[in-house]
C-alpha cells in the first residue's frame, strides 16, 4: 500500500516573530528532557512552547551558562519534533476528511435518487395495479448505487479513524546524529527572518532537530554556537504552528461535520436495504420513506 503524503498547508500570514521576552527558567529548569524522551511527555513540551519561542536568547546569550543553553536547545529539538508531527498528522486528517465529506455528499445523492426513482416506482404501481418491469430495473440500479455510495462512505470513515488512531500514535526520537555545524553556520538567522525564506529552514531541519548536542566537546561549545543554534530553533515551531492552526478549526468542525453529514446515522450503522422479493422491499421502504422526503438522507434504504 503506497504511502500517503500531506497536503499542502498554507502559511499565508505568517511572519517570523522578534523575540523580546526572557525565558521563564523555572519552568524550563523543572523539565527533565530525558524523562520527556523516555515517557513521550508531550504535555511538558506544549506547556514550555510559548516561552520556548518567545524568549530572546541575545538578551541573556552573555550570563547563560552553558548548561542552560543545552537544556534550551534541546527543548527547543523536542518543540521541533512534535510541532512537525502536528503539522503532517492535521494536514493528513484534514485530506480524510475532505473525502468522507465528498462521499457524504455522494451518499445524499445517491439517497434522493433512490428515493425519486422509487417513489415513481410506487405510484406508479399502486395507479397500474401492477408492477412496471423497467421501473423495477431503475429502482434496482439506484439501490446498488445507493449501495456503493454507502460502501465508500463507510470506507472514508475507516480511513479516517485509521488517520487519527495513528495521529495518536507519536514517539519523541531517541537515536541522534551528529550536528553538521558547517550546514548550520551556513545559515543565517536574520536573513531567514527577513525573508521568510521557508524552504532554506526547511534543509536544515533534520540536522537541527536531530542532531545531538550532548555528543559535542563542553570545552569547544562557545557562545557564538549557541548564538546560531539557538535562534535557528525557535522558528521552525513557530512557521508550523502557524500553519497547523490556521487548518485546526476547520479539522475539529469536520470531525463533528462528517459523522452528522446531512443527517447520516452513525459510522456503526449499516445502511443496507432489506431483502425480500424484489419488489416488495422496494414498497415497502418507499411507503416508509414517503412521509420523510424532506429528509431523504436519513440513514434508511429501507
Amino acid at each position: 500500500m503506497s504511502t500517503r503524503q500531506p497536503i499542502a498547508l498554507s502559511l499565508s500570514g505568517f511572519q517570523f516573530s522578534y523575540r523580546n521576552n526572557y525565558f521563564d527558567w523555572r519552568l524550563l529548569h523543572g523539565i527533565d528532557i530525558d524523562n520527556v524522551i523516555r515517557l513521550t511527555d508531550v504535555q511538558a513540551v506544549e506547556d514550555c512552547l510559548d516561552t520556548l519561542q518567545r524568549g530572546a536568547f541575545a538578551a541573556e546569550r552573555d550570563r547563560l551558562s552553558p548548561a542552560n543553553c543545552v537544556q534550551l536547545f534541546r527543548l527547543l529539538q523536542l518543540a521541533i519534533e512534535y510541532c512537525a508531527h502536528l503539522r503532517a498528522a492535521h494536514a493528513l486528517l484534514l485530506d480524510c476528511y475532505n473525502v468522507a465529506t465528498a462521499t457524504a455528499e455522494s451518499w445524499k445523492a445517491a439517497a434522493r435518487t433512490y428515493l425519486d426513482v422509487g417513489s415513481s416506482f410506487l405510484s406508479d404501481s399502486l395507479g397500474m395495479g401492477d408492477v412496471s418491469r423497467e421501473a423495477l430495473d431503475a429502482t434496482d440500479a439506484a439501490k446498488s448505487a445507493l449501495e456503493a455510495a454507502d460502501r465508500d462512505y463507510n470506507a472514508a470513515l475507516d480511513a479516517l479513524e485509521a488517520e487519527d488512531t495513528r495521529a495518536r500514535h507519536f514517539r519523541f526520537r531517541k537515536q541522534r546524529t551528529e550536528i553538521s555545524w558547517s550546514q548550520l553556520n551556513a545559515a543565517d538567522a536574520d536573513r531567514l527572518v527577513a525573508s521568510l525564506d521557508v524552504g532554506l529552514l526547511e534543509a536544515v531541519l533534520p540536522n537541527l532537530t536531530y542532531g545531538s548536542i550532548t555528543s559535542e566537546d563542553d570545552e569547544q561549545l562557545t557562545p557564538h554556537h549557541f548564538g546560531q543554534l539557538i535562534p535557528l530553533a525557535q522558528m521552525p515551531g513557530r512557521s508550523r504552528l502557524r500553519a497547523v492552526a490556521g487548518q485546526r478549526d476547520r479539522g475539529t468542525h469536520g470531525a463533528s461535520h462528517v459523522g452528522a453529514a446531512g443527517g447520516l446515522c452513525g459510522h456503526t450503522h449499516s445502511h443496507q436495504c432489506h431483502a425480500g422479493a424484489p419488489w416488495q422491499h422496494h414498497l415497502t421502504a418507499f411507503g416508509r420513506a414517503s412521509a420523510t422526503r424532506g429528509a431523504p438522507s436519513d440513514g434508511r434504504c429501507g
